[in-house]
């Protein structure tokens, strides 16, 4: 029976442990607007303007990461019918004022419908 016991307290405590951690992962938030091509580092997600898309990065050693500056990359993504954008973003450890490869944290493409014009 203390078997027992020990092994189902033993599993609650690494589950709590497990779920503590987790909890405290530092975080950043950032705001990327596609359209007017720019990244701001914010403090909560309603800092985000209409046009801007929410990012959350997480994980451990980001809290030196919060003085630097962040960057982001935007290029044309071909994989699409209509117009694409492929956009890479990061932070400038190097102070050289552009986003190097070594730096991507992240990187997402998506697609805009395709317009055509009005016949």
């Amino acid at each position: 029976m203390k078997k027992i016991i020990m092994l189902s307290l033993t599993a609650v405590l690494f589950i709590f442990s497990s779920a503590a951690s987790d909890s405290f992962a530092e975080e950043i938030l950032l705001c990327i607007s596609d359209v007017a091509q720019n990244i701001v580092m914010v403090d909560s997600k309603e800092d985000c303007l209409e046009d801007e898309t929410l990012t959350e990065l997480s994980g451990d050693g980001l809290a030196g990461k919060k003085s630097m500056t962040p960057l982001a990359n935007f290029k044309p993504y071909e994989d699409c019918d209509g117009h694409g954008t492929t956009t890479e973003i990061g932070f400038d450890e190097n102070g050289n004022g552009s986003l190097d490869a070594g730096e991507i944290m992240s990187a997402a493409s998506k697609c805009s419908p395709k317009v055509s014009a009005a016949e």
